[in-house]
């Protein structure tokens, strides 16, 4: 009779962390989020900032990313941030939303320069 209720607490905590990790979504770690930012050039270009070269088509030179997990993060990453992109005066900031399969969603909120 133990056994069976030493069983059923086991299953019991397997289908929670299951279901748990199942609702928390994609994450994806700061770099990662980072680097797909910077080669988002077809989106960044459509936002008419500046930080495109229009000849080459690929973002200018010295050009930084810089995100910040938004929410509760894990070991794996956060399912969304804040991030600030720079050159020399120009600055944007965008939401960056981690989507399945390394997949992205990039919401500009601010621009300045």
């Amino acid at each position: 009779m133990k056994q069976v209720g030493v069983i059923l607490a086991v299953a019991l905590a397997a289908v929670a962390v299951t279901h748990s990790a199942l609702a928390a979504g994609p994450r994806q770690t700061k770099q990662r989020a980072e680097r797909n930012l910077l080669s988002a050039t077809r989106v960044i270009a459509r936002w008419h900032v500046g930080l495109v070269n229009p000849k080459s088509g690929l973002v200018r030179q010295n050009t930084t990313a810089a995100c910040r997990g938004a929410g509760a993060g894990t070991a794996r990453g956060y399912s969304s941030f804040t991030c600030v992109v720079k050159h020399a005066r120009t600055v944007v900031r965008v939401r960056y939303v981690a989507l399945r399969r390394n997949g992205f969603e990039l919401h500009r909120l601010h621009s300045r320069g």
